[in-house]
């Protein structure tokens, strides 16, 4: 590794460091070590245009800035350990709420459509499918016009799981964006979708 690379290396690891508040890296475990990594790949091109504005070669004082990838995977996780905190006060797993809340959407719908809106494999959507029928959460029913297709509906029990759980859900999206304007919301909710269109074509 070249010296001016080695540097931008090591102030990506102090300014990971200084923030987890980490004085030695004998105690690091592996998952810190690969947080260094991807904050290096995002802070990456920043940090090279940062060192070569600088020609006497102090230290870097530039905050760096993640990837946007990088935020919005912290963001998943984040968003993932609650919601599957929720989904176990209440007797489901987090597949198992996403499945019921699509279904409440649309319902009627199929196994494999189900398996798409809730980013899930067929495989995964089948066996989610037959564990909320066997607790009573949803019916299966023939299709009219292809009885091979069977058609997905809540039940009574199921919608109401679903009732119990959207005031937990809409707590966790409240505490999300405190802070938010209104607009803000929708237009974070508009882009993200955007991104999400543009990452199906």
């Amino acid at each position: 590794m070249m010296p001016r690379m080695r540097t931008l290396a090591h102030r990506c690891l102090e300014c990971v460091t200084k923030r987890r508040g980490i004085v030695s890296l004998r105690s690091t475990t592996l998952a810190f070590h690969q947080e260094i990594f991807t904050y290096q790949v995002g802070c990456y091109r920043q940090a090279i245009v940062n060192a070569l504005q600088r020609e006497n070669g102090t230290i870097m004082t530039a905050v760096l800035s993640p990837r946007v990838v990088y935020v919005v995977k912290q963001l998943e996780l984040a968003v993932r350990a609650r919601l599957d905190q929720i989904c176990r006060e209440y007797g489901v797993t987090t597949a198992q709420y996403t499945a019921l809340s699509v279904v409440r959407v649309r319902p009627g719908i199929s196994s494999a459509q189900l398996a798409v809106r809730s980013f899930i494999t067929p495989q995964s959507a089948h066996q989610t499918v037959s564990e909320l029928e066997r607790a009573g959460l949803i019916d299966r029913l023939p299709d009219e016009s292809n009885r091979r297709i069977l058609r997905i509906h809540l039940t009574a029990k199921g919608l109401l799981l679903l009732e119990s759980c959207d005031g937990a859900v809409d707590e966790l999206e409240r505490q999300m964006f405190e802070g938010m304007h209104d607009n803000e919301r929708s237009q974070l909710q508009s882009l993200l979708s955007r991104c999400i269109r543009n990452l199906s074509v």
